[in-house]
């Protein structure tokens, strides 16, 4: 026993002499995790790339077991902790703004639909007043027909009266002449004799005689004009009485055209409300496709058989005979954002693709649309952007990401479909977020030509391609020309003219 006691103990004696070897963790890449998780911690600093490459290197350092246990770990896992915590906030608050949108659109639409009916009344107003105007333009303008020959009628009279009344007047003065009378009063007074009198007599008996069926026809033409002008008075009155109604319903045409304008105006207001809070609907629902899984499998598979488009050397008009009826960045307004062009043309007209390309997404099932529908959302695509195309190509030798929208129902092509420029890949339609057979375009510059095949294995279904919806950036999203590098939206006026 003495003896087993003294080996323990010159044993022990030993390892105290041969000193331990501490495992000592090495130091965390970011030296300062208290100011990175602080930093980090702010919502507008998060998607940041200094924040990713935090996130990424503190991930890969706790990973190692040597390190688990430190304290800048400890801090780190508390951070993660705190975000997981804001992005469940931040969910909470995302659908309470989603429930608030889907009230607040229900309300613009209903406000549009009812300045809609109103401005449809008032358009029947309008015509009608315009018909009554026409109706008493008729009715003057054959009055003063009326008038014009009651005029003719009275000067023809008026001649043959001056004409009668001459004849009488030369033949009472050829019989003076005979009768050696000059003056009408020699007629009165100038008898002297009994003689005289009866040769006076028998002198105005012979004009009376003479001249009795122009007598006659004088009194007969002079009834007649007075009779011509009562009716010339009486078309001049009516006349009149037209000219006044048709200034009344002037002057209540443009009033009613005034009430019109007013509730167009209203009505546009309204529309352009509605379209904000589809945009702010679209920023929270997110861009990520709800079919990416699919998506991807298709997309390696078009990969693996070295599927990649021609080159193009310039961009094809996307719906052939179509106009422009909304330009970016805001409609036309001046105010609501729109992030594309609206290409407007008659339902079914044929959209073709504005470049070689490879179809990388497509959602349908959408029938005809609303302001306010969200329809494309649970279909694969955009929420409100209906049945919808996504394409990749290369023109030239930079990258580019279109967005085709709002398309015709069962008429999108299949994602993993190469196409050329000018190829049919689907119709216009007014599905989804839409108030009118158009089809919604964006144009997205990714970068480099030679980046295609990286950047379609690495691509994780966003359809906004990283460039963020209204309000985010500079409110506008990611656009090239406010001098974002890629990814970048730029303006298809640029690529398809003005």
């Amino acid at each position: 026993m003495k003896r087993l006691i003294q080996t323990v103990t010159a044993l022990a004696m030993c390892a105290c002499m041969i000193p331990l070897q501490v495992i000592q963790a090495e130091d965390p890449p970011h030296t300062d995790t208290d100011y990175w998780n602080s930093f980090c911690s702010n919502s507008d600093n998060y998607k940041s790339d200094a924040c990713k490459v935090y996130v990424t290197d503190m991930t890969n350092y706790c990973t190692n077991s040597d390190n688990n246990l430190s304290d800048a770990c400890d801090a780190f896992r508390g951070f993660l902790n705190d975000q997981k915590s804001s992005s469940a906030s931040q969910l909470q608050s995302a659908e309470d703004l989603r429930k608030l949108y889907e009230s607040n659109a229900a309300e613009a639409r209903a406000q549009v639909e009812s300045l809609q009916t109103n401005i449809d009344a008032k358009q029947t107003e309008i015509n009608n007043v315009q018909a009554k105007i026409d109706d008493l333009q008729t009715q003057i303008d054959a009055k003063q027909k009326e008038i014009d020959a009651k005029q003719k009628e009275i000067n023809a009279t008026q001649k043959k009266i001056d004409d009668i009344s001459t004849k009488i007047k030369q033949r009472m003065v050829n019989e003076q002449s005979s009768l050696k009378i000059n003056k009408y009063l020699d007629i009165l007074m100038g008898a002297s004799t009994l003689e005289d009198w009866f040769r006076i007599i028998s002198g105005l008996q012979a004009i009376s005689e003479s001249d009795k069926n122009s007598s006659d026809e004088l009194v007969t033409m002079r009834e007649t004009q007075d009779q011509q002008k009562k009716e010339l008075q009486t078309a001049q009155t009516e006349l009149k009485t037209s000219q006044d109604d048709q200034t009344k319903q002037k002057d209540q045409l443009t009033a009613d055209q005034n009430d019109l304008l007013a509730l167009q105006q209203q009505a546009q207001n309204a529309a352009a409300a509605a379209s904000q809070l589809a945009a702010e609907q679209l920023a929270i629902e997110g861009g990520i496709s709800s079919n990416i899984d699919a998506i991807k499998e298709t997309l390696s598979q078009v990969a693996a058989q070295d599927g990649t488009p021609q080159v193009s050397d310039g961009w094809t008009w996307p719906v052939p005979g179509a106009y422009r009826s909304a330009g970016s960045w805001t409609y036309p307004d001046g105010v609501t954002i729109h992030l594309g062009n609206d290409f407007a043309a008659s339902l079914g007209t044929p959209i073709v693709a504005a470049a070689n390309g490879l179809i990388i997404a497509s959602a349908n099932g959408c029938g005809y649309g609303y302001l306010g529908d969200g329809c494309g959302k649970a279909q694969g695509g955009l929420w409100g952007g209906g049945n919808q195309v996504y394409e990749l190509c290369i023109v030239g030798d930079s990258l580019y990401a279109l967005i085709y929208a709002h398309m015709l129902l069962n008429s999108p092509i299949a994602a993993g479909t190469i196409v050329s420029a000018g190829d049919q890949i689907g119709q216009l339609g007014s599905s989804g977020n839409s108030t009118g057979p158009h089809t919604h375009v964006e144009v997205t510059y990714l970068g480099a030509a030679s980046d295609y095949s990286s950047w379609l294995a690495s691509w994780n279904g966003d359809l906004g391609f990283g460039c963020g919806w209204a309000g985010s950036y500079d409110g506008y999203g990611r656009r090239c020309e406010a001098g974002y590098s890629a990814p970048c939206r730029i303006r298809p006026e640029t690529v398809f003219g003005e």
